[in-house]
């Protein structure tokens, strides 16, 4: 495993990110070619939300924080940040759509943030039961 992240900013340090939380489920994001950023919401088994947009690679339109870190406000602008302690929304379109094209993704408070070299193999790419 890596050194810890405490805060990257995608766009400014290109690279695939692993984000953990309290969620079985993990995020990646994969930033390496800063023009097609992308992510994907692996679902993990057990208390975690099942949604049709899990398990596949989207393009990452945006990505922002959520309004408070570790009970701080931050302000609303942060964007393309991935930081421990945040939530984050993760936006990418769904043209078509009847509630509209754009389509908003948020994660749990994240715990953990490393930088990955290569995606995990498919069995190890949600968080285990009590352990990751």
């Amino acid at each position: 495993m890596s050194e810890p992240i405490e805060s990257v900013h995608l766009l400014h340090e290109p690279g695939l990110y692993a984000v953990r939380s309290g969620s079985p489920s993990v995020y990646y994001v994969d930033s390496r070619d800063p023009d097609k950023p992308r992510y994907l919401r692996a679902r993990g088994n057990g208390l975690s939300i099942t949604s049709h947009m899990d398990d596949g690679w989207h393009d990452l339109v945006m990505l922002r924080l959520a309004t408070n870190v570790n009970g701080k406000t931050v302000p609303l602008h942060v964007e393309w940040t991935l930081m421990v302690g945040a939530g984050h929304y993760f936006e990418t379109r769904r043209y078509g759509h009847p509630n509209g094209d754009v389509y908003w993704v948020i994660s749990r408070d994240a715990w953990e943030i490393e930088r990955l070299d290569a995606m995990p193999p498919p069995d190890d790419l949600t968080m285990r039961e009590r352990g990751w």
